[in-house]
């Protein structure tokens, strides 16, 4: 790989999963509102990345959105844009308690700039969370996530394993505002990357906190 085309998929990584959010991700149920609207952005080496996302909440626990990101890379690089597609579902186990599970992907194709080959990626993994400390005005509710990632662009091609650490303050039931942080765990010399997001629920409501499997 090209240091360039190193430097975009570092910064498309780190906002991959901004919009694959639910309970078990740290934000606000869908119980609160179908649909939600997202924005976040994140500093990592060698640039920044932010963008926006919608989000779809259904009563079969299924949830799925889209999302668009500008990637900025630093050191006169020109900026790149990235268009996703997400779905998650929201389960519960009875040996989890109030702990919640979401299997996720993503796929994604990243437009760079001038005549350089685009880039495809896409992601599998899960995140669990729960929410502590409820109340009417405000709950915390910590997430950890695990992924496989894989960016292609030609015949060149990477995958890793990261995780992902956040903090979900939920105000009002509804508005949600992450700090996160990214650890990517089998690449060496790789830095971790902090990051804050800002989301809110609306429309009338949509999953109750997913289905119990037994």
């Amino acid at each position: 790989m090209t240091r360039k085309l190193l430097i975009v998929t570092a910064l498309t990584a780190c906002i991959a999963a901004s919009a694959d959010a639910q309970l078990c991700a740290g934000t606000a149920s869908f119980s609160s509102g179908r649909m939600r609207a997202g924005v976040g952005a994140e500093l990592p080496a060698g640039g920044k990345a932010y963008g926006a996302g919608l989000t779809w909440g259904q009563q079969s626990g299924v949830y799925f959105g889209g999302q668009i990101m500008r990637l900025n890379p630093t050191g006169g690089a020109e900026s790149a844009t990235d268009l996703q597609a997400n779905v998650g579902y929201q389960t519960s186990f009875d040996g989890l308690g109030k702990t919640r599970f979401c299997p996720t992907a993503h796929f994604g194709i990243t437009n760079l700039p001038g005549n350089q080959e685009g880039l495809t990626h896409f992601a599998l993994g899960g995140t669990f969370g729960q929410a502590l400390s409820s109340s009417d005005d405000m709950t915390l509710a910590p997430s950890l996530g695990l992924s496989w990632v894989h960016y292609s662009s030609g015949g060149v091609s990477d995958s890793w394993i990261e995780a992902t650490v956040g903090a979900g303050f939920i105000f009002n039931r509804d508005v949600t505002f992450t700090p996160m942080v990214r650890l990517p765990l089998n690449q060496d010399g790789a830095d971790p990357t902090f990051g804050i997001s800002l989301s809110y629920n609306f429309g009338r409501p949509g999953v109750a906190g997913g289905r119990r499997r037994r």
